[in-house]
């Protein structure tokens, strides 16, 4: 291949410069986890419990629990940032959340009739 102003093609590995080369940059935080992870983290350990209770039968602590989660998951949002790349799999969670919480209310105006 003749030579260009640029020798690289698409794809190359491009080497590490030699001033940056042996100096690795770790962001880090000192309590390991960040907001986002800790908030999402959070709704994600409320979620089978919501479940039980839903398959269980008991609406209305399910219902709570759904909450709860929507909660943290819209912290989570918030602490991310739109330009997240954990921004589209965050709402995509928070919509999941939500049509539960439609789901649940749609059965509770006949929950007395279940007993």
């Amino acid at each position: 291949r003749e030579q260009h102003a640029m020798p690289y093609t698409r794809g190359d590995r491009i080497p590490e410069p030699h001033s940056r080369r042996g100096r690795t940059q770790v962001a880090s935080r000192s309590e390991g986890k960040s907001p986002v992870e800790d908030h999402f983290g959070k709704a994600q350990a409320l979620e089978p419990e919501a479940m039980a209770k839903l398959k269980g039968g008991e609406m209305y602590e399910a219902l709570n629990l759904f909450m709860e989660m929507k909660k943290e998951i819209a912290e989570a949002v918030y602490a991310s940032g739109p330009g997240s790349p954990n921004y589209s799999m965050l709402m995509e969670a928070s919509a999941a959340a939500q049509q539960n919480i439609n789901f649940i209310n749609t059965y509770l105006p006949y929950e007395f009739l279940m007993e």
